[in-house]
């Protein structure tokens, strides 16, 4: 591949796409927050968003320390469809729960579309080891688990990292601010005076 379209493809992965889903993933949680997930859908739902983060933390992480070969595509591939199929069980849970305003949509848009983007980019820009994942191609099809050849800039990582690591922070508030208020309610409901006043 050109060395300046794979130089511009790490440009758009690194500096946009990835900043950019994070601060999706952020708005995604103050519209949780300002609907007030913790009296509506609660943390079933709060549980899979845990979930999708997981799913697309295994695949970022996968690709961003490890050599991007035939078992990192495969492992990125299967996450994105786990983290596509989590996504319509969450927003068929939660329409029927609560409010899911327009701008909730567009920002659930984006967080559909940025994976699916830094996903087309990585089998671009690996494009022998993904034929050879299917059997196709010239190139022989590496399942070797290894770090990067050529690591990420250590400033970049130092970075990126503590960043996406505060984005699971507040998805794990969310899940324990609804835990609590589902235990709250469970602890009314069983104060509460039976048919009979007692």
């Amino acid at each position: 591949m050109d060395q300046d379209l794979h130089q511009i493809a790490g440009v758009l992965a690194l500096g946009l796409l990835l900043p950019a889903w994070l601060i999706f993933g952020f708005l995604d949680w103050w519209h949780h927050r300002k609907t007030h997930i913790e009296t509506t859908s609660g943390w079933r739902e709060s549980g899979l968003h845990l979930l999708l983060i997981s799913q697309a933390g295994l695949a970022v992480l996968a690709a961003l320390f490890l050599e991007v070969n035939a078992l990192i595509l495969g492992v990125t591939i299967a996450a994105y469809l786990a983290h596509e199929l989590t996504t319509g069980l969450d927003v068929h849970y939660a329409d029927a729960r609560r409010e899911i305003v327009a701008s909730e949509q567009r920002v659930h848009d984006y967080l559909t579309a940025i994976p699916l983007a830094l996903l087309v980019i990585l089998i671009i820009t690996h494009g022998g080891q993904f034929a050879a994942l299917f059997g196709f191609g010239e190139e022989t099809a590496d399942f070797s688990l290894r770090w990067r050849q050529d690591p990420l800039p250590t400033w970049y990582l130092a970075t990126w990292v503590p960043l996406s690591s505060l984005n699971a922070v507040i998805y794990l508030e969310e899940f324990a601010r609804c835990f609590k208020a589902a235990r709250t309610a469970q602890t009314q409901s069983n104060r509460a005076p039976g048919y009979y006043g007692f």
